[in-house]
């Protein structure tokens, strides 16, 4: 047996799964869809644009942007590694890129904003995108619980690459003797 695919997490999605009909079908697919996000994401960056101004902004933008693409394509090579059918049976799903790019904006645009509103927010949209992937059965609860944890380390990573990044731009460099 895969270890990617323990008996436990085709039980767990067996709990967690249930057929709501045509109008959930419908909401999940619409919760997947990236467009229907956009104004969450122009939300962030007005925010962001508030506290740190246009230049900043904009490198923050930059960094969301390469962090996401490095993601996305982490997850796909992941996905061709592992070899992990996804629940439908068609295509791959070892590691859910959509759980890995929504829980590292959540991370990246969280740590920077810092309102607890704006964390909650992020957080319930990050969990809801990510189990609509399960309902659409795209994933298992493992390939989620893969893709979050690999997009928290990664936003965890690209917030500290902002921040030495903006440090350097203020000239508040560490002396380098």
């Amino acid at each position: 047996m895969n270890i990617f695919e323990p008996q436990w997490d085709k039980t767990l999605r067996d709990l967690l799964d249930f057929d709501g009909g045509e109008t959930v079908d419908r909401f999940f697919e619409i919760v997947s869809g990236k467009i229907t996000w956009l104004p969450l994401y122009l939300l962030m960056v007005l925010l962001l644009w508030r506290r740190y101004g246009w230049k900043f902004t904009l490198l923050a933008v930059v960094c969301v942007a390469v962090m996401v693409g490095l993601l996305d394509q982490t997850c796909n090579l992941l996905k061709e590694w592992i070899g992990k059918p996804r629940p439908s049976g068609s295509g791959l799903g070892a590691v859910s890129a959509h759980a890995a790019t929504t829980f590292a904006i959540m991370t990246f645009t969280s740590s920077l904003v810092r309102a607890r509103w704006f964390t909650i927010l992020t957080i319930v949209w990050a969990l809801l995108v990510a189990y609509s992937r399960l309902y659409l059965d795209k994933h298992y609860p493992l390939d989620l619980i893969l893709g979050a944890t690999l997009g928290i380390i990664g936003g965890v990573l690209m917030v500290r690459l902002y921040r030495w990044l903006t440090d350097r731009i203020r000239g508040r460099c560490p002396s380098e003797a």
